[in-house]
């Protein structure tokens, strides 16, 4: 295992990060200090995954992509993320 707070100051993009493994993931980069961004096209399960790293004491947001990945053609070419002290925003 890693120690909490290891990854303190970085940011960790989670897709699918409303259920399963994806949550399960979120909830342990929080744990080691990563600020978390949820992202999920379903409303309901974005905010699961924020609710549950929220209750494992640390920060998270969740967002709706913008694009869809069968497609290159909605595809940024540099994503844009700000980062603050245990949050990160798609």
């Amino acid at each position: 295992m890693l120690p909490a707070g290891i990854y303190e100051g970085e940011v960790a993009l989670i897709t699918g990060g409303g259920t399963g493994l994806g949550r399960a993931m979120a909830v342990e980069f929080a744990r080691l200090g990563t600020g978390v961004a949820v992202v999920s096209r379903d409303p309901a399960h974005r905010s699961a995954g924020v609710a549950a790293v929220e209750e494992s004491g640390a920060g998270a947001s969740g967002r709706r992509p913008t694009f869809g990945i069968r497609s290159r053609s909605g595809l940024p070419s540099t994503p844009s993320i700000e980062n603050s002290a245990r949050s990160a925003c798609w």
